[in-house]
Order: C-alpha cells, then structure tokens, then sequence
C-alpha cells in the first residue's frame, strides 16, 4: 500500500463525512462541479503548462483552483438554499461525498502519473489505482444508477425463463 492509496481513503473518508453533514443538495453540486471542473482541468493542462514548468504543476494548480471554487460555490448556493430530501438527506449525502471524493482521488493518481517515470510507477504500485485511477468504480456506480428501476421485471424474467 502505497502513500497514493492512503490519501484516497482519507479522501473518501472525509469527504463523504463532511458531505454528510451538510446535505445531499450541496453534496450533487460539489460532485458535478468537480466533475466538470477535473475534465476542464486535464483539457487546459497543456495550454497551462509552459507558464508554470510541468504538466503535474499545471494540473495540480488547475485542479486545486477547481476543488477550492466547488467548495467556495456549493457553500454559497447551499447558504442561501435550504433544501434538504426528506430522512435521507444526510445517508444520501455521504454517499454521493464519497463519490466525489473518489473524483478527487482520481485528480490526485492523474497529478501523480503526469510527474513522469517516477509518478507512473508510483501509480503502478498502488492497490487502489485500477479502481480510481482507471474509474472502474466511478464507471460501475454510472451503470449502476443507469440500470436503477429499468429493464425487465420480475414477470417478464420468470416468463422468459419458462419458455
């Protein structure tokens, strides 16, 4: 186990704590801003680069800007909106805190594996990098949630069967 894979526990850790204490409304906005702002981050890395020396420094500045106004915006709009959903709010919150913070875990393996040879075999060692590196988890919790309440039911899988 790597020092990589640490951080990504605590991630997980604190931040589904923290989301579940605030609420599921400020946790949907944390997890599609970071979301938005970890693709905007890898797509403006190379333009960012050369100002600042490396590609890992560019994403890592980027990224750390994205994680910062997330927290700052989601903080604001949840100040001046109260909505909450029901008995759930806080057991639905820290999960979806914790997928948020697996995005920023992946931001950390990706800030990681952009520092070189060093970086890439520091990823290659780490327990959890082909689930959060390569977003196995992220991908299986979408087909997941894509899969919720569709397909066929119960009866049309028994009468399936039977014939």
């Amino acid at each position: 186990m790597t020092w990589i894979d640490v951080t990504s526990v605590a991630l997980f850790v604190t931040v589904g704590v923290v989301e579940a204490k605030r609420g599921f409304f400020p946790a949907a906005i944390d997890l599609c801003l970071v979301l938005l702002g970890l693709n905007l981050c890898k797509l403006l890395t190379g333009v960012v680069a050369s100002p600042l020396g490396s590609r890992a420094t560019a994403f890592g500045v980027l990224f750390l800007f994205c994680v910062v106004v997330t927290a700052v915006a989601s903080s604001l709009i949840d100040t001046y909106t109260k909505w909450e959903i029901g008995s759930f709010d806080s057991a639905v919150a820290g999960i979806v805190g914790v997928v948020v913070g697996l995005a920023v875990a992946h931001g950390v393996y990706h800030m990681v594996a952009l520092t070189g040879a060093g970086g890439h075999a520091l990823v290659g060692r780490s327990l959890l990098a082909p689930e959060i590196y390569e977003l196995r988890t992220i991908h299986g919790i979408g087909d997941l949630l894509r899969h919720l309440g569709g397909g066929p039911s119960i009866t049309d899988q028994v009468r399936k069967s039977q014939q």
